[in-house]
């Protein structure tokens, strides 16, 4: 009864508050319907005074609620304008912050982001008036020119998104030139080309800085787009010979064009360019060798394959030497396939295994599995334990032993980690134990023997409970 009583009284008082808070809210409702236009305003003012929030917001309202900005009485371009700077100023915060220490934290980088993302999709939709966009492309420009914030490129990405007709660009890259340095002409460039459409202004200052290899692509690529092949292929030759850094486009153009008119004798000097320049080697003789083979010229294109032989990652040897076994005549794989495996041998277990399990050399395979467990450290090494699962089948006895062996490092390293990767390990012994040698017994006293040697460590009997 007493519970029926309290929670009956409960529930009526509960009633009451629910009808006060109405009343309240009807009441308040009632007042601001009443209250004269002026006051209003000055009820707003007062709490935007108090609350840095409530001006975006209210304007966030307003634009959400555009049927409504007939009685508000306020232009759609003004909401727009007063809106980017409200998101602007509140990213700007962070990002003066961030210009002065050099930097920022992971949780400032994030909303900064979020009011990047706001202001990029008021840009996409919103309409400005010219002297705003140069006001907030002046605003952004001063974290930008400050270079240490982090934001630099999301903060160009803004203006480049800002940006909607020639007048925009123009004042861009007005900006961009009271500081000049080769990143902010190579933006420039981007824009003349890309943007303004203005050939000759492109041309005038893309070759005035032809410097890196990348450089003389964009010309190249400029020129070739305008059908004038003579011009693309003249600057793709400087760039080959003075271009710095990155090659690939220019080598991988001029070889398709002398390919294209089998220009042999280009072809060739084009691949001693990229072996001079030490630039995209491998690349290029593997495509010296398909011409070479497409054309039918079998020791041309033995001499670029196996050169390319050179260049292999330690990833590769798997692939090529399917490559050179498919391709070569038996008497000429034969000549090279010894030295080549033994090259193999010491600069790739992981394919020179693969190999010979390939080759169906399951021993061979084995003595290279089993060397490895001694000389590499597991953490950098590939992964060689698939092979060891290849092999356990016709060599249970050794494959145990390199089980063994890895879970004794992990447990030597009396990491609760470790141990956990040990007793991975140890289940796999225990499995060849029981479903290929048909022994428990062997495996019980093995297992039993290794938890009363590391009898101390308790992390690691509680982890091999049950093996």
């Amino acid at each position: 009864m007493r519970f029926c009583r309290n929670h009956a009284w409960h529930k009526k008082n509960m009633n009451k508050k629910t009808k006060l808070k109405k009343w309240a809210e009807y009441s308040l409702e009632v007042q601001l319907e009443s209250m004269e236009k002026q006051k209003l305003v000055e009820l707003f003012s007062s709490l935007m005074k108090q609350n840095a929030d409530l001006r975006r917001q209210v304007l966030e309202w307003i634009k959400t609620n555009e049927r409504c900005s007939g009685k508000i009485k306020i232009s759609q371009r003004t909401l727009d304008d007063e809106l980017l700077f409200e998101y602007w100023n509140k990213a700007s915060v962070i990002i003066s912050e961030a210009n002065e220490y050099g930097g920022y934290h992971y949780h400032e980088g994030n909303e900064v982001f979020d009011w990047l993302s706001d202001i990029s999709k008021l840009i996409e939709k919103g309409n400005f008036s010219d002297e705003v966009k140069r006001e907030f492309m002046d605003e952004v420009f001063i974290e930008y020119d400050h270079g240490n914030s982090g934001f630099d490129d999301d903060l160009m990405d803004l203006l480049f998104k800002i940006c909607k007709d020639k007048k925009d660009w123009h004042y861009l890259i007005e900006l961009l030139e009271r500081k000049p340095s080769e990143w902010r002409i190579s933006i420039i460039i981007q824009i003349l080309k890309d943007h303004l459409h203005d050939e000759n202004g492109y041309l005038q200052l893309r070759l005035k800085t032809l410097k890196t290899g990348s450089d003389y692509w964009d010309l190249v690529n400029f020129y070739h787009k305008k059908n004038k092949l003579k011009e693309a292929l003249e600057n793709a030759e400087k760039g080959i010979k003075h271009g710095e850094g990155r090659l690939t486009e220019l080598l991988e153009f001029l070889f398709s064009h002398y390919a294209a008119i089998k220009d042999t004798l280009n072809l060739e000097r084009i691949v001693k360019a990229a072996l001079k320049k030490k630039s995209d080697e491998k690349s290029l003789l593997d495509k010296l060798f398909e011409y070479y083979k497409k054309e039918k010229n079998y020791e041309m294109a033995k001499g670029a394959l196996i050169e390319s032989q050179k260049y292999v990652r330690y990833d590769s040897y798997f692939h090529e030497y399917k490559r050179l076994n498919k391709f070569l005549n038996e008497s000429d794989f034969k000549e090279i396939e010894t030295s080549w495996l033994e090259k193999v041998k010491k600069e790739s277990t992981h394919d020179y295994i693969e190999i010979c399990l390939y080759k169906n050399l399951k021993s061979e395979a084995l003595q290279a599995l089993l060397k490895s467990v001694k000389i590499r450290n597991r953490f950098l090494e590939d992964n060689l334990d698939g092979f060891a699962e290849k092999l356990k089948s016709d060599y249970p006895k050794e494959i145990i032993d390199y089980y063994w062996k890895i879970a004794l490092d992990f447990i030597l390293q009396k990491k609760r980690n470790s141990y956990s990767s040990a007793v991975c390990y140890l289940k796999n012994v225990k499995s060849i134990y029981l479903n290929i040698l048909k022994d428990p017994p062997t495996w019980k006293n093995r297992i039993s023997t290794l938890r009363t040697e590391f009898k101390i460590c308790r992390a690691f009997i509680e982890l091999s409970q049950g093996l």
